[in-house]
């Protein structure tokens, strides 16, 4: 039966090699591709948020570079290509949008990127952690209540990933400037990334050493609605909260 299984699995690889080389010879001459990047570390984000990352290629070949198809593993994971193709010497960008709604957990998802390249096939990957918003109690409202419904849980008690609140956000909601206050971390780097309500990055600055109480960021260009400020202090887990913008 192993046997069996093994020479299952051989098949099938064989196979996906096979189609990949076919797909490349229709697409014309092959040329080469490199990324900055093969792998996108996202932190950690709560159930139901967005992340998502730009990697970035060069077409290294002769010939242009024609990317029939990119998917993810899941439907969870949504990658977007230039269909144009692209010259030789020239940069591209590929966009991976991963969703966390109904995700619990360590994550790890591959996008497979069909090219006229050689080999074939090339591969992306995001990976992250998914932890539970426990900022709401939700009472089932469908059933007879036989005793007091639980309150939501003080922010004091809330469980997090991390040992101590990483930073405040004010104010909350914002026509033009962001603050964020971080006097308890003087002295220590800090990323901080900017994303939209459909998990497009729209930001992302990295300061090595925090010298001052507040920190400010001019979002007077975004336009209303909600967005999420996304920072790691050190070495400490990524902590995200959202934020809104509000036109007078």
């Amino acid at each position: 039966m192993k046997q069996i299984s093994i020479t299952l699995i051989f098949t099938f690889l064989l196979a996906s090699f096979s189609f990949a080389q076919e797909i490349a010879e229709q697409l014309g001459p092959k040329t080469t591709i490199e990324f900055e990047e093969i792998e996108f570390d996202w932190g950690t984000i709560t159930q139901g948020d967005k992340a998502s990352y730009v990697f970035k290629f060069t077409n290294t070949g002769n010939e242009p570079l024609i990317i029939k198809n990119a998917k993810g593993s899941c439907g969870c994971t949504v990658p977007q290509w230039p269909k144009a193709p692209i010259a030789p010497g020239e940069q591209g960008e590929i966009k991976v949008v991963f969703s966390s709604k109904g995700k619990m957990g360590k994550q790890s998802k591959r996008v497979t990127i069909t090219a006229n390249t050689d080999p074939g096939m090339s591969y992306l990957n995001v990976k992250g952690n998914i932890i539970k918003d426990e900022k709401y109690t939700f009472t089932d409202m469908s059933q007879p209540v036989t005793k007091t419904p639980k309150k939501a849980v003080d922010k004091s008690d809330w469980k997090k990933p991390y040992t101590k609140d990483c930073f405040a956000i004010f104010p909350n909601p914002t026509s033009d400037v962001l603050k964020l206050a971080l006097k308890e971390h003087f002295g220590e780097s800090v990323k901080v990334m900017i994303f939209d309500s459909k998990g497009t990055q729209l930001m992302s600055n990295t300061i090595k050493e925090i010298s001052n109480d507040i920190i400010e960021f001019d979002v007077s260009q975004y336009t209303t609605g909600t967005y999420y400020v996304n920072i790691q202090i050190g070495k400490e887990a990524v902590s995200t909260k959202c934020f809104v913008v509000a036109k007078k």
